[in-house]
């Protein structure tokens, strides 16, 4: 009896250990997030709920950045009970593959929710997971830190260990839950989101290069085409914040801004023709084209509009104290001014936690309302 303790004892010892190793390896642009959540669904205090910001401005504008296309694959967001996320930093958890899975504890798998995000708090998939939710949602988050579309048009620059969006649907969704029965995931129950391009504009708007703008939005579809071919009809995508806008492009020559900013409006208007092919070739999909360079950038342009992003101060700069996370949602560093929720910047190129709730409940309110599109 002695014996079997000791061996329950040990593999819960090497199971804690196992399970610590999930931000033992951080990916890049990641950090862990402050550990105030004994569960997910605590501290609520933190989230103001949706403004209806884009219904408001729907009924007064021609708002053509925002796409929707509804199909008989969709039955409503209540009816969501899957997330497949792909992306970058912006979007990654840190969740690893073979460790724990989406459970009723932790709807993300791993690590501990809310993981390690690069806003210093939880990101927009926790917030859709977790906050804005209407069902119990499991998330698969596959997005990698660094993480480029196909690193043969554009490299991370980060090294081979990241996962592009190649790697992310060749290397872990196909093998691991394309036709797996213990992950009970159809098309009608389940919204693959796509985010990406931050880091292929970021390192390949300096080149000027058109072809390598086109090549980005040729590896998007056809991986795009993969995950239909694959059983996928739901899908999100968002498209390229104003991260012209952000410190580290801040700090180069204005033609070097607007080389960006120009890099980036050709990009997201080929992203917009992608959806729209998608949806002439395959009318049994749902379509969801979220405008992130809009809404960005009217946080920017007056954080002070919107409840979610009223406490933002600083808009154009970031706190060195503050860039690698901090160990409170509300932390303050004498040397910052403010603290790090009085900042959009976390550092010079992603936004902090705020602002990823403020997109949270946007994208909930985009694709359950009747009177946007």
């Amino acid at each position: 009896m002695y014996f079997i303790l000791l061996l329950v004892m040990t593999f819960l010892a090497r199971f804690s250990k196992a399970s610590d190793q999930y931000l033992n390896n951080l990916q890049p642009g990641c950090f862990p997030v402050p550990s105030l959540f004994e569960n997910f669904s605590t501290a609520p205090e933190y989230w103001p709920h949706e403004t209806p910001l884009l219904q408001t401005l729907a009924k007064s504008a021609n708002i053509s950045h925002l796409v929707k296309r509804v199909s008989g694959s969709w039955n409503g967001w209540q009816n969501v009970h899957n997330i497949f996320a792909f992306g970058d930093s912006y979007t990654s958890t840190n969740f690893t593959l073979y460790g724990p899975q989406p459970n009723p504890s932790n709807p993300l798998g791993n690590p501990k929710y809310p993981g390690a995000t690069s806003a210093a708090g939880p990101n927009y998939i926790d917030f859709l997971t977790t906050t804005y939710n209407q069902s119990y949602i499991q998330t698969y988050n596959l997005g990698y830190g660094g993480a480029t579309i196909d690193d043969a048009v554009v490299q991370s620059g980060f090294g081979d260990t990241i996962q592009s969006f190649q790697d992310q649907v060749y290397n872990e969704f196909l093998p691991v839950y394309a036709n797996n029965s213990q992950v009970p995931w159809n098309a009608s129950n389940s919204l693959f989101i796509v985010f990406f391009g931050i880091n292929d504009v970021t390192n390949s708007y300096a080149e000027g290069n058109d072809t390598i703008n086109y090549d980005l939005i040729e590896a998007y579809q056809w991986l795009v085409n993969i995950l239909y071919d694959a059983g996928a009809r739901n899908f999100l995508f968002l498209n390229v914040p104003p991260v012209d806008r952000s410190p580290g492009t801040l700090e180069t020559s204005s033609s070097s801004q607007a080389a960006e900013a120009a890099y980036i409006a050709t990009f997201n208007f080929r992203l917009g023709a992608l959806v729209y092919n998608l949806g002439t070739r395959n009318p049994d999909t749902t379509l969801f084209l979220f405008d992130t360079n809009w809404l960005f950038t009217r946080v920017l342009d007056d954080p002070q509009q919107f409840v979610e992003t009223a406490g933002y101060l600083n808009t154009t700069s970031y706190c060195p104290a503050y860039a690698h996370g901090t160990t409170t949602l509300t932390y303050f560093d004498p040397t910052c001014g403010v603290p790090i929720n009085a900042y959009f910047w976390l550092n010079t190129l992603h936004p902090t936690y705020p602002m990823h709730n403020f997109l949270g409940s946007q994208i909930t309110q985009f694709i359950t309302s009747e009177d946007i599109i």
